[in-house]
């Protein structure tokens, strides 16, 4: 690394980054203790019904996130270029096209 000229100095202190990202972080952790908040209620619901209910709720579960996975993820994948795109330069019109498009 020195070879090509790289002298590695960490940067102190606070960046305004540092603040969005903490506020995304509390979004996410939020979001994450309700879906688990109400996988507690909903296995605790399946467990008292009947012996057999909670791997009949965690098949349908599973069964229901595969058009998800097969589907929304192939989108995603080929549209996000495209999108990422027209949103880097402000073509309103074309993001909005092309999100038609999904």
């Amino acid at each position: 690394m020195k070879r090509v000229g790289f002298n590695y100095r960490p940067l102190w202190g606070w960046d305004s980054r540092l603040s969005q990202a903490g506020g995304m972080a509390l979004w996410v952790t939020g979001y994450v203790a309700v879906g688990q908040i109400g996988y507690v209620i909903t296995t605790r619901v399946a467990t008292a019904a009947d012996a057999g209910s909670v791997v009949t709720y965690t098949n349908a579960w599973l069964l229901l996130q595969v058009p998800y996975g097969v589907l929304g993820v192939s989108l995603l994948t080929t549209l996000m270029p495209r999108l990422s795109r027209a949103a880097a330069n402000a073509d309103i019109r074309q993001l909005a096209n092309d999100f038609s498009l999904g």
